[in-house]
């Protein structure tokens, strides 16, 4: 769980052979984690005694480090089901099943798991209250959706994470007012004043979005059954004391009575155990759970390349300088076709361009002749030719990667047919070579600084002095640029 909240300054070890043994230090917090980890013990949690849970040692504020070495394969712990927090576990369990979610879209799931948390978490008594006593302070939460808007401007400039914390905000604020509020006022014995406070429930919503788990869907399941297919969110104590990267040597099993936590690599001692939360890129770390990771560590990390600025960019490079109706009549023809639509936007990676097929399909329509078009109009459907990057095999010995390594084929699996790797950018024909470089360009003149400054900033002195909400926007803007100015490198050459 990758947070920057101040948290408790204990080691825990649980023997599950021996019992429980506290680690203690002379810290007030000492009574709140004794009873947690007893709390664990007494559920059955099982936690092995190769791990402590430490603030010294982990990446983050709190994480899990191993006291031995770990096998791959083995269980570092396991909860029961009966002790993950989701709505039919809570103590209103019957009582969720009376809202009316007529007036929201969002998951019945999410909504009413809300609902249980603003029971439990308030409950003195309640099954999961040593739990919510290591929740982080939330007077300190590091998610965009409680930066300052001043703060998601300039420090997000160029990245897609204002638009969704504002559609976060209006969906909230929605669900608020029209489904939670109502609710919580007609069941006032389940639900204390505080609840009905619009700044406490955004706390709630943001406790939900960066520590809770969504299990692995049946794909046997009918997909058109929503109720069956989409999981619902659930706490996970314990589980959700690990924090992220890409490259974690841990993974979440989800089985029939119990999740387990289980090893994907050997561990050394004194190594922090990562768990992964999935392929994400930094931007959507960041939004969802508060941080990211610094380029080139996050191998799933992305930017998105609006669609319009190739069509500003083609227009630009005058594509069809003698014919610009031609260049419009393609744009519309592709709108109709569904081959793209106003807000699609092309999806660059680590390792290149992630949909290889739509990103050839586009290039090739839009510089064909008018005589090709026309000829175009009259097929039912329209092929990509193979013989684009025909020379991509050719280069893939090539050693001419970037100085970052993160080409290297420890970090990445070579077999990804949808990939348009960086290295086949150099078979495609000069003038589209040339219109990627434009969209690069026109992608980095959206961003506050310079990938120059950028790089200067990260080496001086004053990084150090960042906050963390500072650190982790810079990392995410930072990592997009250096992904563009490698599309421009591998265009250029």
């Amino acid at each position: 769980m990758e947070s920057n909240q101040k948290r408790v300054r204990s080691s825990l070890i649980c023997d599950s052979s021996a019992g429980c043994s506290l680690s203690k230090r002379p810290l007030l917090e000492d009574q709140t984690v004794n009873a947690f980890i007893e709390w664990c013990c007494k559920s059955n949690f099982n936690l092995s005694p190769k791990v402590k849970i430490s603030e010294e040692g982990s990446v983050a504020k709190y994480g899990m480090i191993a006291t031995e070495d770990i096998s791959c394969g083995e269980c570092l712990f396991e909860i029961p089901r009966s002790h993950i927090l989701i709505a039919e576990t809570s103590s209103i369990s019957e009582l969720t099943k009376e809202v009316d979610l007529s007036a929201t879209k969002s998951d019945k799931g999410w909504i009413t798991l809300l609902l249980s948390i603003l029971h439990e978490y308030n409950k003195p008594n309640s099954k999961w209250r040593p739990y919510f006593n290591l929740v982080p302070d939330f007077k300190h939460l590091e998610l965009p959706l409680f930066w300052s808007e001043t703060n998601r401007t300039e420090l997000l400039q160029g990245t897609d994470i204002n638009k969704l914390v504002e559609s976060d905000l209006e969906s909230i604020n929605s669900d608020f007012n029209n489904v939670i509020l109502p609710f919580v006022k007609k069941h006032p014995e389940a639900f204390p004043p505080k609840c009905q406070n619009l700044k406490f429930y955004h706390k709630m919503v943001a406790f939900v979005m960066a520590y809770s788990f969504m299990e692995p869907t049946n794909p046997m399941l009918d997909s058109s059954d929503e109720d069956q297919v989409t999981a619902p969110p659930m706490m996970v104590p314990v589980a959700d004391i690990l924090n992220h990267v890409a490259n974690h040597n841990a993974e979440l099993s989800y089985e029939v009575s119990c999740l387990k936590m289980i090893t994907v690599k050997d561990i050394q001692k004194g190594e922090e155990v990562y768990n992964t939360y999935g392929m994400l890129s930094n931007s959507q770390l960041l939004h969802m759970y508060g941080f990211a990771e610094l380029y080139p560590k996050n191998v799933n990390d992305t930017v998105e390349i609006p669609i319009k600025f190739f069509q500003d960019s083609a227009a630009e490079l005058a594509v069809h300088a003698d014919n610009e109706e031609l260049l419009q009549q393609k744009w519309q023809m592709m709108l109709m076709s569904n081959i793209i639509s106003e807000d699609d936007s092309f999806l660059l990676g680590m390792r290149g361009f992630l949909t290889k097929d739509e990103l050839i399909l586009f290039l090739q329509i839009l510089f064909l002749n008018d005589s090709e078009f026309v000829t175009l109009k009259t097929k039912e459907s329209f092929q990509i030719d193979p013989n684009v990057t025909n020379q991509t095999n050719n280069n893939d010995n090539d050693n001419d990667d970037d100085e970052d390594g993160e080409d290297s084929d420890e970090s990445y699996d070579d077999d990804d047919e949808e990939l348009l790797r960086f290295k086949d950018l150099r078979t495609l024909c000069p003038s589209w070579r040339k219109l990627l470089i434009q969209v690069a360009e026109k992608c980095l003149a959206q961003y506050r600084t310079t990938l120059e400054k950028d790089s200067s900033t990260l080496f001086s002195e004053n990084f150090d002095h960042l906050s963390a909400f500072e650190r982790f926007a810079f990392y995410t803007t930072y990592s997009q640029k250096k992904m563009l100015e490698k599309l421009i490198k591998y265009c250029q050459c």
